[in-house]
């Protein structure tokens, strides 16, 4: 089999996850290799909510990508959820974040992959990535070898078929852009049986509204929007600012950090409920942490294998209590009345609100 390069890290998927771990191992001497499969710029399904614990890890990221700090100082910042449900409605305070399309914030992480000395080619799918002593990326564009590799090819790729949990239901999410004069900067759940619809504000004119449903409920964001009364009425006034896009299927399985040497990344390793509010900002950490990681083997001070254990022993301290406690969110909202307007009202005390939050971040409450 002829060697197309050779690298000592080769990344598939140039999402948040991809190019945080692209970027990390580039700035700390690597050779990498950062393969996507897509053109930049695309959208993608996405609640465009980046957390307040990511956005100085975005901005080192972003650092040396053209107008890249810009990305982040002008985006909207969010301090408030406000969450819909069965007629009871709520307001959460939340930690400073930010609202970023991922239009922008894709295509300005791959151009900052670029200026490091990434070797970042687009259009390319990766079939298969073997291990034999050494990794072995079978591409569309070639065979490359390297000492490392990390894949970020998403929910639902060749790299990686997660099991979905038993009695898992087939979910889509539906995504667009519509047109909303001085929307409020709050990040908005609406709540329904069968899903939810999250709307936040992009910009002074435009909200990114993004739906998670079960696939018999509804396929479309009009009909979405009968589900739930708030939202109905809130839609009304909107226009449509880009086609929308979906993606399917979506499912809940066990997070897999790594498997036969290859370390998984952002939604490869784990989907995380979009509710919860950190699916971009677990990408960026565990991107970056499984670079940090496969500079161990990189560096010959571990092996590949070595490497590949250390970094599961962090995702499984760091990042899945998230999952879990994202896991528990999700049933209490889906419980039959009154649980849920019971328990939403805890919400609106700011400690209480800040440990819900702290807990589906993996991270202390304040």
């Amino acid at each position: 089999m002829e060697i197309a390069g050779q690298y000592d890290l080769v990344v598939a998927g140039a999402g948040p996850a991809g190019t945080a771990a692209a970027i990390t191992a580039a700035r700390m001497g690597a050779r990498v290799l950062l393969l996507e499969q897509g053109r930049f710029p695309r959208h993608k399904v996405c609640g465009e909510f980046v957390s307040s614990e990511s956005l100085e890890l975005l901005r080192q990221l972003l650092v040396h990508a053209p107008h890249g700090l810009d990305i982040v100082d002008r985006a909207p910042k969010i301090a408030r959820a406000r969450m819909f449900l069965q007629g009871t409605s709520i307001e959460i305070p939340v930690l400073a974040s930010a609202s970023i399309p991922r239009f922008v914030m894709d295509e300005a992480l791959w151009r900052a992959a670029h200026a490091v000395g990434v070797d970042c080619r687009d259009g390319v799918l990766v079939e298969e990535i073997r291990s034999n002593g050494e990794f072995r990326a079978i591409t569309s564009d070639g065979v490359f070898s390297a000492t490392t590799a990390i894949a970020t090819t998403g929910r639902w790729s060749k790299l990686r078929q997660p099991i979905a949990k038993p009695k898992a239901k087939k979910l889509i999410g539906v995504k667009a852009h519509y047109r909303e004069k001085n929307p409020v900067l709050s990040t908005d759940l609406y709540f329904f049986k069968g899903g939810y619809c999250g709307v936040q504000p992009v910009d002074t004119e435009t909200v990114n509204v993004a739906a998670l449903v079960k696939a018999e409920v509804a396929t479309e964001l009009s009909a979405i929007f009968d589900m739930n009364g708030d939202l109905a009425k809130r839609a009304l006034s909107w226009e449509l600012a880009m086609d929308p896009v979906s993606t399917s299927p979506l499912i809940f399985a066990e997070p897999e950090p790594e498997r036969d040497g290859v370390l998984f990344a952002g939604d490869t390793a784990g989907f995380i409920d979009p509710f919860a509010g950190d699916g971009i900002s677990l990408a960026l950490r565990t991107g970056t942490a499984a670079a940090q990681s496969a500079m161990h083997a990189i560096a010959g001070r571990v092996t590949a294998a070595e490497a590949a254990r250390t970094y599961r022993r962090r995702y499984e301290k760091q990042f899945l209590p998230a999952f879990h406690a994202a896991a528990q969110a999700r049933w209490l909202i889906g419980c039959p009345r009154p649980l849920p307007q019971f328990a939403l009202q805890f919400l609106r005390f700011p400690r209480v609100a800040r440990a819900v939050f702290a807990r589906t971040r993996g991270l202390q409450a304040a």
